[in-house]
C-alpha cells in the first residue's frame, strides 16, 4: 500500500443480497476491508480498536435524509490474553452493544446473525488481464483468471430480517464508512 494509507480502515467491498421470501426474508450485508491477503499460517483478522466500521442502509428509491438510515457499527478490541472480540451496535432485537469473539458465527435469534473474521475474498477480477490491457492497448481479460481466488479478506457479515431495514420499500441503498479515532 502507498505510504500514508490506512490498511485497517480501507474498505475493500460492500455486498448486500436477500435470502428467502415473505415474512422470513432476510438481508445479508457484508463489508470487507484490509485485503486481499495471501493465506498464511496463524493469519488473523486485524483487531484494530481505533477503527469504527459502519454499514449504512437506507430504504426507498431516493437517498435517505442525513441521519435517517439504519447504521450497524462494529469495533474490534482485545482482552487481557490477546483474544480479539467484536462490539456490535444497532443489531435488531438488541437494546445495547453485543460483544462476541471474532471468527465465530453468532445467532442472536429472530433471524439476526453476525460474523467478523477472515473469509475468502468474493471479488472476481483478472488483474493480470487488466495490467496487460493497459500495457498493450488492447483487451487482454480472461474470464476464468481470478486474482482474488484463494485470498483472504477480513469481513463483517450481518444478516437481519428484511422488515427491520426496508420500511416496506423494495429498494435498499447500502454503503459503508470507516472512522479512525485520533
Amino acid at each position: 500500500m502507498p505510504a500514508g494509507m490506512d490498511r485497517n480502515a480501507d474498505i475493500a467491498d460492500v455486498y448486500a443480497w436477500h435470502r428467502g421470501t415473505g415474512a422470513t426474508q432476510t438481508v445479508v450485508l457484508a463489508l470487507s476491508f484490509s485485503g486481499p491477503n495471501a493465506p498464511a499460517a496463524n493469519q488473523a483478522l486485524p483487531c484494530d480498536r481505533d477503527v469504527l466500521y459502519n454499514i449504512h442502509v437506507g430504504a426507498g428509491d431516493t437517498l435517505p435524509a442525513a441521519g435517517s438510515e439504519r447504521v450497524f457499527r462494529v469495533r474490534f478490541g482485545r482482552d487481557s490474553v490477546n483474544n480479539c472480540f467484536a462490539r456490535w451496535e444497532g443489531l435488531p432485537g438488541t437494546t445495547g452493544p453485543v460483544v462476541t469473539r471474532t471468527e465465530t458465527n453468532i445467532d442472536l435469534g429472530g433471524n439476526v446473525r453476525a460474523f467478523a473474521g477472515l473469509r475468502d475474498d468474493a471479488f472476481f477480477f483478472d488483474l493480470q488481464g487488466f495490467r496487460e490491457t493497459l500495457a498493450m492497448g488492447q483487451l487482454r481479460f480472461v474470464n476464468d483468471r481470478d486474482f482474488f481466488a484463494g485470498k483472504n479478506t477480513p469481513a463483517i457479515v450481518i444478516e437481519v430480517p428484511a422488515t427491520a431495514i426496508n420500511n416496506g420499500q423494495n429498494t435498499l441503498r447500502v454503503w459503508a464508512t470507516t472512522a479512525r479515532a485520533r
